[in-house]
């Protein structure tokens, strides 16, 4: 993986950022993905973002059950109540 520190700069109304060249094709498009929660922005040279393509490929694989995380998921302790628990 290569990993460079580059700086932003504006250009009429947007924003641009320097890409190193021979880093991205000039001529094939960008997907531009902003997690709304964390406010990382990610740069995508390698089609469109379509989850339903990584959902078609888990429905065709087979179920492997997991040991350690089933470990994880048990609780030995006694769950805390609260106020939703009666109602109130």
């Amino acid at each position: 993986m290569d990993v460079t520190t580059t700086k932003l700069f504006r250009t009429g109304g947007s924003v641009a950022l320097r890409i190193p060249a021979g880093w991205l094709d000039p001529e094939a498009p960008v997907t531009l993905v902003r997690d709304e929660r964390t406010g990382r922005v990610y740069l995508n040279q390698s089609g469109p973002l379509d989850t339903q393509d990584f959902f078609d490929f888990m429905q065709g694989q087979e179920y492997r059950p997991d040991a350690a995380f089933d470990e994880l998921s048990l609780r030995s302790d006694v769950p805390r109540t609260s106020s939703l628990d009666h109602g109130l």
